[in-house]
């Protein structure tokens, strides 16, 4: 897949075979609404309701019966009290009479007219009707906003609040969806030590556990376990087989390079049946350092391993642009990649001769403004960066120049 194509090319070619091995996950489970959101929908919804159930009056104001505009004009009407939404109402309306009704008030099947407050005419307890051109009944009928039995939403949409809102209106507590994908989060090296414990000489905190956690939560994934390991590929595959059975996925960050203690893809080639296992050096920066492995385990279902690079920058941005959509895939979830938007940019930037660029952005009230990166361990470049773009070689980009970038999710 390298070595003949530019690096824009590769990365495209490279992303585009990990997204065709990412088969949606097909099992699923039912779910109370506060629990459906962000997950995608096992199975096709109806209504099992007509709403509304009743004729209902859609204004503040007066109802008559049909009976009553039957009878001629003009007319005397007493007002004999007032309906209100979730209250008991008249097994049917006088043809003599009227009632006071409030917005979102069941009716009797025999309403024939809501006159809305403002256009009504009184004197003293009685409305008085005067013509026959009202424009319009003012009342919905029953199931005009929806039938029983109504689509409401098609299998593999992905829930949010407004298709929740939906569910709930028809009275619909629950839904199938599919299960979660389950995540197990690998950190590597020796140097590691977690916050909050205080640093011994040549150790740093480690960042990227913490982050990819985040990341995952917000992706909607189960995060199984988290493990932390020393650069010993022993203790690497002992770590890890007892959880294999419980995971779809797992995602490491370090030991992915070519370095005398990257074990990564040792592991990664000996994991369980028809196991596959590629490795690649991207011209790219940063993110260079990407594997995967595919394997079924002894009950037959495929598990995927993604091995990130070790530096919190590079190992973001690689989650970015392959482990994101990977997961979305994962999840039955349709578009496997941001969508972009467009900006004009402040500044010159230079591209690389050789390798493709992924640059840290942030958008101004001038435009977008390129964030300079000296290093792959800068996180606090990202806290600053509203998104990404790409620059492929060669390929300066100038003052005014209407870009292409991809915002982070907020």
């Amino acid at each position: 897949m390298s070595g003949v194509l530019d690096p824009l090319q590769e990365f495209q070619a490279i992303k585009a075979w990990l997204l065709a091995q990412a088969k949606a996950i097909n099992e699923s489970e039912t779910v109370c609404l506060l629990d459906a959101n962000a997950r995608v929908l096992a199975e096709a919804i109806h209504s099992p309701i007509s709403l509304p159930a009743l004729p209902t009056s859609a204004m503040d104001g007066y109802v008559v019966s049909k009976q009553c505009l039957e009878n001629g004009f003009p007319a005397r009407l007493p007002v004999l009290g007032t309906l209100f939404a979730g209250a008991d109402i008249p097994a049917s309306l006088p043809q003599d009479a009227a009632y006071k009704v409030m917005t979102g008030a069941a009716l009797p099947g025999n309403a024939g007219l809501v006159i809305p407050v403002e256009e009504a005419q009184l004197l003293d307890d009685y409305l008085l009707l005067d013509t026959n051109k009202f424009r319009k009944s003012h009342i919905k009928q029953v199931g005009c906003d929806l039938s029983e039995g109504e689509l409401l939403l098609e299998k593999g949409v992905v829930l949010g609040a407004r298709e929740i809102g939906l569910l709930a209106s028809c009275g619909i507590a629950a839904c199938p969806v599919l299960r979660r994908p389950k995540v197990l989060i690998a950190v590597g090296g020796d140097e590691l030590q977690s916050p909050g414990v205080p640093l011994q000489a040549g150790q740093i905190y480690d960042a990227n556990s913490w982050w990819l956690q985040a990341e995952l939560t917000e992706l909607g994934c189960e995060v199984v376990a988290v493990l932390s390991w020393q650069d010993d590929l022993p203790s690497m595959q002992s770590s890890l087989r007892p959880r294999l059975e419980q995971i779809d996925l797992v995602i490491s960050v370090g030991g992915v390079s070519v370095g005398d203690r990257d074990f990564v893809y040792d592991c990664l080639q000996n994991l369980g049946e028809e196991a596959r296992s590629c490795r690649w050096r991207l011209n790219m920066k940063p993110a260079k350092p990407l594997a995967y492995a595919t394997w079924k385990q002894n009950a037959g279902a495929v598990k995927h391993w993604l091995a990130l690079p070790g530096n919190p920058v590079a190992a973001f941005m690689s989650f970015q642009l392959f482990a994101e959509p990977f997961i979305q895939s994962l999840s039955g979830k349709k578009s496997g990649s941001k969508k972009s938007c467009l900006a004009q940019m402040v500044q010159n930037v230079k591209a690389d001769p050789h390798k493709l660029l992924w640059m840290q952005v942030r958008e101004t009230q001038e435009g977008l403004e390129v964030i300079r990166q000296n290093s792959s361990s800068r996180l606090l470049d990202l806290t600053l960066a509203d998104g990404y773009l790409c620059m492929p070689p060669n390929c300066d980009l100038e003052a005014g120049q209407t870009v292409e970038y991809w915002r982070y999710r907020r």
